[in-house]
């Protein structure tokens, strides 16, 4: 191969230095003034002040302009500068272009400024040590993914191997080098031994020092505020925008609407605490892994949830205290608390092979996933759960640093003061003697932030927890309830656990915001609301207030008690005396002036409402005058039909008629022997439902749904077939698994399945796993798989595991209990049996059926056969053929 002449050299790096790098998806040209730099010359772990250029002159280092051999010149990107080096290889000039795009990434998402060959270069050389340093900083503390540039395009990817130091050595030089082309009379750039601090060995121990507590946010800055809520919302229903949707609270909507009971898949209860931990918090996308119930606790004076909050990149430690929403149940942590306690089961832990049990707030988050997922896990939450209205192209400008932005944004914007909102960020207050006195472990400290983002204005007043104890009735069914609502095993949430207020305060916050949910999602088969109705109708409980036997009319009369008693005890208002200094006086005006103005606000979405219901009401109005003309024809034709068929009749006489050679139907003749008919009448069918569904208990009474539109189809038929149809009046029976209909119902595992059928009574009068017996819900795509689930079932209970489902008077919590030793049971099994020894432990459905069905099929016949109800076909099991 015949080498490059010395010209052909020089055209082939001309032409490198044209093509210049990839775009690092920087700006247009505009020159900016100011930028904002988060690190301190003087003090690397410190933001600095903003390194400003006010003159307007022209910097001769804007333009990089390379000669040729021929003489000529032309304009070519400033990053090219690396590669005008004509004593470099060729091998490693590609190594620039990952270079320059880590550095447009740094200075376009991390600075928010144009990328290297757009920027005014007097930005970075007025503080050129700044600038570096940060650099250093950044990538010293940042976990980067290899090929990152994919990762900025593909968000929605979950890197798994990053850059060591030595990578970031390189990194870090190819950006020194190239501001030393750029600005060849620094100073700063001139200092071997500053540039040895910020890059050098240093710069490598650094980097194996902060391994550990990288941040894992690289691809995730974003530029706007995830808030609360809307200001206006959609108050005109005539001109929507999508810009109103995008905010926690309609996020938090959308996540309601997809959660299931029970939920392994999705797992959108634990995603929606995750989202309110973090806003409340102001904290870090990951952060919300590390919080635990060990190091949480009630506040008895400040009557909050105070919590032991770690931060991902310093491992420091302060307490945060989280109060309820002022109003609005979407964004409210004890709202969530609760629908996770009783949707997800998130009190209710197995231990582990150790036998130890987690504590974290949300396991999930430290348990199921690899480290530096959690903040993925949140950014991806918040991305698939906007609005469908949302335009997709604007998921990218969302990441959980939303949320983090929006807290120190509204906590600004409300006037919290510079150290209650230091406090509840965890950042560190300006270097002063008083910082070393603040006490980080005080809640009063960041208290008036937790009030601010909760939507209280009297930042010094009272809040306190929604209360089950206005409701005036006994512990005992207060405990009862709790019992059928979330099931415990954790020891600090029962009824003597020091975390027991908390429980309380959560469940009384679904009943307080009952109504509020199904209005909301526009449907009562909400998960959280089926869980209430649930739970009310199997502990049969009946407040006389209610005026009802309907244990759902003591459900809505509880909730409105509840929201009574919190509203009267929160007045968010601090009353005036003689005693009261200025600062009160200014809160009390300010309280006048915002509960003017939310009565303003109020006034406008009733005049909408109004408004829409008087035109529909109009449109109704011109469809029942028409509805009416209608009836007046329709009855016309029914007279004139009448008079015609009075004639014939008059005009009938039987005695005319020739003997009909068929036998006539006797509409008043009894009906014919039971032995005659080919089927079996369809009142055996419904006395057969109606015992199956029959409670145990004497004095209890059954719960049965009548079919309405039979009933009203049978009330318009003459008095004879109106009596027949009476009789044959199907009682439903209640659909095993009951939230399947409305697909409430989330992943489901053999835990799951043993629960379900106990609360629906399928082991009474006795327990037997069959298919008979254990109906297979709607869900259940493959009937296969579901009855190896009953084999195994059958293959591993004991009599003990009978017992205990035969008793009618178990607590959902025993009946977690039994069910998680015999799903334990199931899958120790397995692993007996499993030729493979599988390291799988999954206790699902999907996965359990396909475990049984590989041991049938590679011949391992374990004793796993189904027991036959009487009169029932054995199923064939492993391809051999039963009797």
């Amino acid at each position: 191969m015949k080498l490059l002449s010395p010209l052909g050299h020089a055209l082939f790096r001309l032409l490198l230095c044209a093509a210049g790098p990839l775009d690092g998806g920087g700006g247009g040209g505009q020159k900016k003034n100011v930028v904002t730099n988060p690190y301190d010359k003087n003090n690397n772990n410190n933001a600095a002040a903003a390194a400003a250029s006010n003159n307007d002159r022209d910097d001769n280092n804007n333009n990089i302009i390379i000669n040729n051999n021929n003489g000529g010149q032309r304009d070519a990107p400033r990053s090219a500068a690396l590669q005008s080096n004509v004593a470099r290889a060729l091998s490693t000039l590609g190594g620039d272009t990952a270079a320059i795009d880590l550095l447009n990434y740094y200075l376009v998402h991390v600075l928010n400024v144009d990328d290297i060959n757009t920027i005014d270069l007097s930005l970075i050389g007025d503080d050129m040590e700044s600038f570096l340093t940060g650099y250093s900083y950044y990538l010293r503390n940042t976990n980067i993914p290899h090929n990152h540039k994919r990762y900025i395009e593909r968000p929605d990817l979950e890197p798994t191997s990053y850059l060591m130091h030595s990578s970031l050595t390189g990194y870090l030089s190819k950006a020194i080098q190239l501001m030393k082309e750029l600005f060849p009379d620094d100073e700063f750039l001139g200092d071997a031994k500053a540039m040895e601090n910020i890059s050098g060995a240093k710069f490598e121990k650094a980097c194996k020092r902060a391994q550990s507590k990288k941040d894992y946010s690289f691809g995730q800055e974003s530029k706007i505020g995830l808030y609360r809520r809307a200001r206006y919302g959609i108050v005109d229903p005539y001109i929507p925008h999508w810009s109103h949707l995008v905010n926690c609270d309609e996020i938090c909507k959308q996540m309601l609407l997809k959660t299931k009971i029970n939920d392994i898949t999705e797992r959108m209860a634990e995603k929606r605490l995750q989202l309110v931990l973090t806003y409340h918090g102001v904290a870090r996308s990951g952060e919300a892994q590390y919080v635990d119930w060990k190091d949480s606790w009630y506040n008895s004076y400040f009557d909050s949830l105070d919590a032991l909050w770690q931060e991902m990149k310093t491992l420091n430690k302060y307490v945060l205290s989280f109060v309820p929403n002022k109003d609005g149940y979407l964004t409210d942590v004890f709202h969530a608390l609760g629908t996770f306690f009783v949707v997800g089961k998130g009190l209710y832990r197995t231990p582990n092979d150790k036998g130890k049990m987690s504590t974290k707030i949300i396991p999930y988050l430290s348990e199921g996933m690899k480290e530096g997922g959690v903040a993925r896990f949140l950014t991806r939450a918040l991305r698939n759960n906007l609005h469908p209205d949302v335009p997709k192209e604007q998921k990218a400008t969302l990441s959980g640093v939303s949320l983090r932005i929006a807290g120190v944004t509204e906590m600004a914007a409300g006037n919290v003061g510079v150290s209650s909102s230091h406090a509840r960020s965890g950042h560190k207050l300006f270097d002063t003697n008083q910082k070393h006195y603040t006490d980080e472990m005080d809640p009063f400290t960041g208290m008036p932030a937790a009030k601010c983002l909760a939507g209280w204005t009297n930042y010094f007043g009272d809040v306190s927890l929604p209360q089950l104890s206005c409701l005036e009735v006994s512990e005992e069914v207060i405990n009862k309830l709790i019992d059928h609502l979330a099931p415990i095993s954790l020891p600090d949430f029962l009824p003597n656990g020091r975390l027991r207020p908390i429980l309380l305060a959560s469940i009384a916050s679904l009943l307080m915001y009952d109504e509020d949910v199904i209005r909301d999602l526009k449907t009562v088969d909400n998960a959280v609301s089926l869980a209430l109705r649930r739970a009310f109708k199997e502990t049969k409980i009946v407040d006389p207030r209610a005026r009802s036997d309907d244990p759902v009319a003591t459900l809505k009369l509880w909730g409105q008690l509840i929201r009574k008693d919190f509203h009267d005890r929160n007045p968010d208002f601090q009353s005036l005396t003689d005693s009261s200094n200025s600062t009160q006086v200014v809160n009390s005006i300010n309280h006048i002036g915002s509960v003017v103005s939310n009565l303003q606000q109020e006034n406008r979405e009733l005049k909408a409402l109004v408004t829409s219901m008087a035109a529909s009401m109009e449109g109704e109005r011109a469809e029942s005058r028409n509805e009416r003309r209608e009836n007046a024809l329709l009855r016309q034709e029914v007279a004139v039909l009448s008079n015609q068929v009075g004639k014939l009749l008059r005009m009938y006489n039987p005695q005319f008629l020739p003997p009909s050679p068929q036998r006539t139907l006797d509409v008043t003749a009894s009906p014919p022997a039971e032995s005659s008919r080919k089927r079996p009448p369809v009142e055996s069918e419904a006395t057969t439902a109606s015992k199956r569904t029959a409670p145990t208990n004497d004095n209890e009474e059954a719960t049965t749904l009548v079919d309405t539109e039979n009933s009203s189809v049978a009330a318009s038929l003459p008095p004879t077939a109106a009596s027949s149809t009476k009789n044959t009046t199907l009682t439903l029976e209640r659909n095993y698994n009951g939230v399947d209909a409305d697909q409430q119902q989330g992943g489901t595992s053999l835990r799951s399945i043993v629960v379900e059928a106990y609360r629906d009574r399928c082991f009474q009068p006795d327990v037997s796993f069959t298919p008979g017996r254990m109906k297979r819900p709607a869900r259940f795509t493959e009937k296969k798989k579901y009855e190896y689930c009953l084999q195994l079932f059958n293959a591993v209970v004991t009599e003990d595991h009978i017992t205990s489902l035969n008793n009618p008077e178990l607590n959902l919590t025993d009946v977690e209990n039994v069910a998680a030793i015999i799903s334990k049971a199931c899958l120790e099994r397995l692993q007996e049996l499993d030729p493979k020894k599988s390291n799988k432990v999954t206790d699902g459905y999907t996965g359990v059926g396909l475990r049984v069905q590989k041991i049938i099929a590679e011949g391992v016949y374990p004793n796993l056969k189904l027991r036959l109800d009487a009169g029932q076909q054995r199923l064939n099991f492993g391809g051999s053929k039963a009797n």
